[in-house]
């Protein structure tokens, strides 16, 4: 009989236990189903009600910017550079302050603008209030021997000869549209007009003691110094 007893005691101690495990899961679940899910805004909250926290939130908005369709409208600045005919070494730049040589300081070159249209052509001078803004040669006639020097002038017009315009060598004529430009390499190459009205083969000459460039005729070969050609960089 007591046999009996502990049989019936057991089997009711195992009823027990096998009703609290699998309760205990369903309670819990139980919980997450009830939880009202638009309340639980913190992490805290979450994991009391056995949720995994939140996915972090990025801080970061992308900001859409369109591609430029047109070209900066910012200028930029062109210098004019004297190169040795013979072996292209660079020889400076025209002066801003003396318009008839090189510098190598940054801040006196001479800027300009890249010719265009028909050649040939006047070459501007952008220096903000510049009193003669063209780049030319002073002179009238161009004698066999003889040197027109650089200089910023008024404009005259494209095949005229020399006129009283106005320029930064006192008391002379000038030419200022007489370059014809090279969009591949930058060359300028000068031409010019005599007093008579017609052209004359010419080029460009550096004197050294001078430290100037001048126009001479192509025949003309000074003891002094050598060619040179200009280019807008």
């Amino acid at each position: 009989m007591s046999n009996f007893k502990s049989l019936i005691f057991a089997f009711f101690a195992f009823l027990q236990l096998t009703t609290f495990v699998t309760a205990r899961p369903q309670f819990k679940n139980q919980m997450k189903r009830d939880v009202d899910q638009p309340t639980l805004l913190t992490n805290a909250a979450r994991m009391a009600a056995g949720l995994p926290p939140m996915k972090p939130r990025s801080m970061y908005t992308p900001t859409y910017v369109a591609a430029r369709s047109n070209p900066s409208s910012v200028p930029v600045d062109h210098y004019v550079e004297i190169r040795r005919t013979s072996n292209q070494n660079s020889v400076g730049y025209i002066s801003k302050i003396f318009p008839y040589g090189p510098t190598t300081i940054n801040g006196l070159k001479m800027t300009v603008s890249i010719p265009s249209g028909s050649s040939p052509a006047n070459l501007a001078i952008t220096i903000g209030g510049a009193a003669y803004p063209y780049l030319g040669f002073s002179g009238d006639t161009l004698s066999a021997s003889g040197t027109n020097a650089m200089t910023t002038t008024n404009a005259v017009p494209a095949l005229s000869k020399a006129q009283s315009v106005g320029n930064s060598y006192a008391g002379s004529k000038s030419e200022s549209a007489i370059w014809s430009y090279s969009p591949s390499t930058g060359k300028m190459t000068p031409s010019w007009i005599q007093a008579t009205g017609s052209a004359v083969a010419v080029k460009l000459w550096y004197y050294p003691l001078n430290d100037s460039v001048g126009l001479i005729r192509s025949s003309n070969n000074p003891i002094t110094g050598y060619q040179v050609d200009l280019y807008v960089v």
